[in-house]
């Protein structure tokens, strides 16, 4: 018998090893994240995150001139170079919101699949379906998750709580269409990175356990939208970081969210962080919550999933979401 509960003991300890090291970064990457990221920083064009405030700001004030340049700039042709199956279609609310689908070509299990409900980031002002298609395409052909990317109604046209609204009438259709592309509605989650994680938040508290969430996938979350950002780290990351103070201001201005988010009993989530970025503080806060993954780039910037220039985070982020999308143990 003791013999027993020793193995059980020793397999049980293997076995959280192994799990621990699948979220792994060596000392390597962290360099090689650091030097993309002051790359980045050294390519910037002068002035582009004052450039970018004023632009959303004069958009508050009706005048969309500005602010339809920056949503072109930040739309990226579609990624190449993954074995991906990709389809536009509508659905949600009214029956018209864009959506497209990933799925491998050549999918890992011929079991459902684990299926990754996304929505992209841009301030709540800006984004679409093409801003995240890499990292869309990159988690599918990994060949263990499909993806849903969703499309919802940007800011100042639209405040708050349009898009969670939308969101919400998304989660709904797909969760009902899980099947028809290979999944269930038991393994569906939902993610998002900066404002599209505040979205991927907001929209599991809107659905009230109504539909089913298996999981959050978090990357630097926009979690604050009102009061006034942390003094550290406003002071020391408020300019020159990719995401200026600025900047935020000016989209928690056009979103128009007064109310607090409510970021507890949430199902179990993988937060990721830039280490370097204004709004760490908030994702800190909730990584203190059990069910939480907390993960911290501590070298990155805002931005890595959609910037084309932080590789090597973009790369760990793929890797460590489809680990958890794909484990039976979220810890």
């Amino acid at each position: 018998m003791g013999i027993r509960i020793f193995i059980t003991f020793v397999a049980a300890l293997m076995s959280f090893g192994c799990f621990a090291s699948s979220y792994r970064i060596s000392a390597e990457e962290q360099t090689k994240m650091r030097d993309e990221a002051e790359d980045w920083i050294d390519d910037m064009p002068d002035g582009l995150q004052d450039r970018l405030s004023d632009a959303v700001n004069h958009a508050i004030q009706g005048m969309n001139s500005e602010i339809d340049y920056f949503r072109n700039y930040k739309d990226k042709s579609p990624a190449t170079g993954y074995k991906v199956d990709v389809k536009d279609f509508q659905g949600g609310l009214n029956g018209n919101m864009p959506m497209r689908v990933y799925k491998a070509q050549k999918p890992a299990s011929d079991k459902a699949m684990p299926l990754l409900v996304y929505f992209h980031g841009g301030g709540w002002s800006m984004g679409s379906l093409d801003t995240s298609d890499k990292f869309c395409r990159a988690l599918a052909d990994e060949g263990n998750v499909i993806v849903v990317s969703v499309a919802y109604p940007l800011a100042p046209e639209y405040p708050a709580p349009a898009a969670v609204t939308y969101c919400k009438a998304a989660m709904e259709y797909i969760s009902s269409k899980a099947k028809d592309w290979g999944s269930d509605a038991s393994l569906v989650s939902m993610g998002g990175d900066g404002a599209g994680g505040n979205i991927a938040v907001a929209t599991y508290k809107s659905l009230k356990k109504k539909v089913r969430v298996k999981s959050l996938v978090l990357y630097y979350p926009l979690l604050q939208t009102n009061g006034e950002l942390e003094y550290t780290l406003k002071r020391k990351y408020g300019r020159g970081y990719a995401f200026d103070s600025r900047v935020w201001e000016a989209f928690v201005d056009a979103y128009q969210d007064n109310s607090e988010l409510n970021i507890t009993d949430l199902p179990p989530t993988l937060l990721i962080s830039a280490g370097r970025d204004i709004v760490i503080d908030k994702e800190k806060e909730l990584a203190r919550n059990k069910n939480v993954k907390y993960i911290e780039f501590t070298m990155a910037l805002h931005g890595f999933i959609t910037d084309g220039h932080q590789t090597t985070a973009f790369e760990k982020a793929v890797e460590f979401t489809d680990v958890f999308l794909t484990s039976s143990d979220f810890r």
